[in-house]
């Protein structure tokens, strides 16, 4: 056993036996023979605080001593010498004016494990003052800041309603979240710069932005690195694009915005539903399901000649051959081509044998054939 350990168990024997007195004098022997080890000035801060509240070993002339050498070294001298004032708080360690002082010199002279110390011994005594919150940010300023964090939530256990406490508590959390997502903001960039071909260091750098609901950052990187030509980021970078319309338009039509911004933002949402339909064909080009619904989508949105392009393109696509001869007519009726609507439905009537469509599509024709008188 290490020298000084022998003389810290037969402090803690003495204290265990509410020798205080005899415990701190041990300890005082430790300290000199071993000086700056932190397990000796924690047992004789707590000792000395142990001592001040056993009611067999209160005694009037320490507190006055302490308080005539407080003033002695106030007046005489000049150098807040750290030692001085430790033996001085030690004599009367639960009084308030002491502690107060004791941790404004702990501060000065850099002392902060040992100011830390004297607040969590002696907060259960004085309960949390108007100053205490002042010397916990001064003892921690040079420190982690989940120090402080672990600090306060251990002072909150004991006084869970003190709103100073609390408040800080919070302020902290935040700040370390805010630091947490700026480093993994931070790291993931790095990785994306140093490979700028890597596609998963994109895709993890973007779900890290989406998480975020940075959309207009996830958008702009996207867009910065579009030269690499990756189908899978310009997927994404769409998906994230109709995502972030979508939601402004919900806001707008929530909110009863005027009629200009929300025909804004649909058109918008429109381009890039149209957009990923031809990077999915592109990528897919013998999809025909796949370029029958894009062709769908331009007769839905009203764009009548590239839906009759699409769906010319396609037209002997034997799964939607019926389909497709339809919404090619209702494309020409719309441009005015009644003749050709009229020659499409006849081939539709003729080539089909199912009763739902032939009756659908004989309404249809009747429905020209009076359009013309």
């Amino acid at each position: 056993m290490k020298k000084y350990k022998v003389l810290l168990e037969e402090a803690k024997s003495f204290s265990n036996q509410n020798q205080y007195h005899q415990a701190i004098k041990t300890i005082r022997k430790a300290k000199k023979v071993f000086p700056g080890i932190n397990e000796i000035d924690q047992f004789l801060y707590t000792t000395s605080v142990q001592r001040a509240n056993s009611r067999s070993n209160i005694n009037p002339l320490l507190r006055i001593s302490s308080f005539l050498l407080l003033f002695f070294n106030s007046i005489f001298r000049k150098k807040k010498n750290f030692r001085v004032y430790e033996k001085i708080w030690m004599l009367n360690p639960t009084n308030k004016y002491l502690i107060k002082k004791f941790l404004y010199i702990c501060i000065i002279n850099n002392k902060n494990r040992n100011g830390r110390d004297v607040i969590s011994l002696t907060l259960p005594i004085t309960k949390i003052l108007s100053w205490h919150n002042k010397f916990i940010k001064e003892l921690f300023k040079h420190d982690d800041i989940k120090k402080e964090l672990d600090f306060r939530k251990k002072i909150k256990k004991e006084f869970p309603n003190n709103k100073k406490n609390n408040d800080c508590i919070s302020e902290l959390e935040q700040i370390i979240s805010n630091q947490d997502k700026s480093n993994g903001d931070d790291k993931l960039l790095l990785k994306v710069i140093n490979e700028p071909y890597n596609e998963e260091n994109h895709i993890e750098y973007i779900n890290f932005l989406v998480n975020k609901r940075s959309f207009d950052q996830a958008i702009q990187h996207l867009e910065k690195y579009s030269y690499i030509n990756n189908p899978r980021l310009n997927k994404r970078l769409l998906q994230i694009k109709l995502h972030d319309i979508n939601l402004k338009l919900a806001k707008a039509e929530d909110e009863d915005n005027d009629y200009n911004l929300i025909k804004s933002l649909k058109d918008q949402s429109n381009l890039i539903r149209i957009d990923k339909y031809k990077l999915n064909i592109n990528e897919n080009p013998n999809d025909k399901q796949l370029k029958y619904e894009y062709g769908k989508l331009l007769l839905d949105l009203n764009m009548y000649q590239k839906s009759i392009d699409q769906f010319n393109e396609i037209i002997s696509y034997k799964k939607r051959r019926i389909r497709i001869l339809i919404n090619l007519s209702k494309a020409y009726l719309a441009i005015n081509k009644k003749g050709d609507a009229k020659k499409i439905l006849e081939i539709a009537l003729d080539e089909t044998s199912i009763p739902d469509d032939k009756t659908e599509i004989i309404k249809k024709i009747k429905n020209l054939e009076k359009s013309n008188y």
